[in-house]
Formats: C-alpha cells, sequence, structure tokens
C-alpha cells in the first residue's frame, strides 16, 4: 500500500479540492502529472508542503508518508514510519 498515493486521495477529495484537478491547478501543474502522482504518490516536498497548508496538516504527515514508502532499507523505513505515526496521531484529513 502506497501511503502517500493513498494520502493524495484523500486530499483531493477533501472540501478543499474537491478534485485531482483543482490540486493540479492549485500547485500549478498538469492534470496528468497529479494523475501519474496518483498511482506513484511521489511529490515533491516543496509540494507537499503546499498541499498539506492548504489542508490544514503537518507537512510531515506526508513527507513522512513518501519517504516511508520510498525508503532503501529497514531501518530508514523504521525512522520515517515512526514519524509519520507521530504525525499523524491526531489527524484527520477528510
Amino acid at each position: 500500500m502506497n501511503t502517500s498515493a493513498t494520502l493524495l486521495g484523500e486530499i483531493a477529495q477533501d472540501q478543499v479540492f474537491g478534485s485531482y484537478y483543482k490540486v493540479a491547478k492549485y500547485l500549478n501543474v498538469s492534470t496528468a502529472y497529479i494523475y501519474a502522482r496518483r498511482n506513484d504518490g511521489h511529490l515533491s516536498d516543496s509540494n507537499l508542503i503546499k498541499l498539506a497548508k492548504a489542508v490544514g496538516i503537518d507537512p510531515m504527515v506526508l513527507i513522512s508518508a513518501k519517504n516511508m514508502n520510498y525508503a532503501r532499507d529497514e531501518v530508514s523505513r523504521a525512522y520515517w514510519k515512526s514519524l509519520f505515526q507521530k504525525a499523524t496521531a491526531d489527524v484527520k484529513i477528510a
């Protein structure tokens, strides 16, 4: 399961945006780019920060989710997972 792609989907359906098209417009990127990221969840940190601020969550939720998914070893994955769990302790996105 790709947590960052799942979170992107939840953000796209959030009241703030309501669609992937509106997310793309907000980030000033093409809808094709957003749809590709919907599948792999690999947005830049700067775009993740913009999205997090727009929906009112800690940017670390999105950044740690992305890094947890793409960590190359178990030590790194465990580190990012612990940060993700701390950041999401009280978060409700949608």
